[in-house]
């Protein structure tokens, strides 16, 4: 077996590698699991659009689909802020004539 850090040969039993001490992964261990999920662009829409959605879009798939809740709340919390810049903006108008 060899290291996949450094390229050393390893002893196959070995728990790190005596080159370089890399963590070397059993045959038993399994592989690292990684979020894949991605928005829909449906739902990131809506969260632009109406921003208490992406929030609720968030909230509901935060545990199965971490990247995707993230997206939604983002896009959510972004389209609160440009509503309230447009807001204070208007109003500034309104009273400044």
């Amino acid at each position: 077996m060899f290291c996949p850090k450094c390229g050393e040969k390893v002893r196959d039993n070995a728990a790190v590698c005596s080159s370089c001490g890399c963590a070397m992964r059993q045959k038993n261990d399994a592989p690292p699991t990684y979020d894949t999920s991605r928005a829909s662009g449906g739902k990131i829409f809506l969260s632009l659009m109406i921003p208490i959605v992406g929030i609720a879009f968030w909230f509901s798939s935060r545990e199965k689909e971490p990247n995707a809740a993230k997206t939604y709340l983002m896009c959510g919390l972004i389209s609160w802020g440009l509503a309230a810049m447009e807001s204070f903006l208007l109003l500034g108008i309104l009273l400044n004539p």
